[in-house]
């Protein structure tokens, strides 16, 4: 069966959007490091969530100091960026938008005295990819109760339910175990009971020989 075409639009419910939008943001990520890995290259991706966080990546350090000093050279000289690489890089406006974002968030970090190291950023990308795959995870718990179904297309129900059916199957399996296992150790209970019992009895009969 040919796979469901599923059509780029507007995720309408807000959780659902939320974990679309980690999920994805991940995979960009993922295909960003393969990129730097495979090629050799310094890779910085920078994001912004609906709601203005900023989640980014760098495959080295030098390309995290890049990415902030691109971002410093366009705060300080935003019409006078001579380089042939800045001009393309500064040509689209939702470039710059991108990197006036960023810029002022750096700003805000430095006017808190919260601006922190290289490591630490690193750190807290994994600890806000780890908070997103809890949510993600949450999420998946809620829609395999038949919570939050909504925005799925009928091939992803239709996964689901596959998914529903193969744990199904490996729950009953598991009890079926469970329940043999059970009846075999009552088996040999029951022997142990009655090779014990007659050994009792013929105890008896020697006793009552012996008087």
């Amino acid at each position: 069966m040919a796979r469901e075409r599923r059509e780029i639009r507007r995720i309408e419910n807000a959780a659902a959007r939320q974990v679309t939008y980690s999920k994805r943001r991940r995979g960009l990520f993922k295909k960003a490091e393969e990129l730097a890995v495979l090629c050799d290259a310094d890779v910085a991706l920078v994001v912004f969530s609906a709601t203005g966080k900023l989640s980014q990546f760098a495959s080295s350090r030098h390309a995290l100091t890049s990415l902030a000093t691109v971002a410093q050279l366009h705060s300080a000289h935003p019409t006078s960026i001579t380089s042939a690489v800045f001009r393309n890089l500064f040509f689209s406006p939702c470039t710059n938008d991108i990197i006036d974002k960023y810029s002022t968030h750096s700003k805000n970090l430095g006017k808190s005295h919260q601006q922190p190291s290289i490591d630490l950023n690193v750190e807290q990308s994994k600890y806000t990819g780890l908070n997103e795959q809890l949510a993600e995870a949450t999420h998946g718990l809620r829609q395999m109760r038949g919570e939050d179904l909504e925005g799925l297309s009928v091939e992803e129900l239709h996964q689901m339910e596959r998914k529903l059916e193969a744990g199904l199957h490996r729950v009953l399996s598991t009890k079926d175990q469970l329940f043999t296992q059970q009846i075999s150790e009552l088996q040999q209970k029951i022997i142990c009971s009655g090779k014990l019992l007659a050994f009792s009895a013929h105890n008896d009969i020697l006793i009552k020989l012996l008087v």
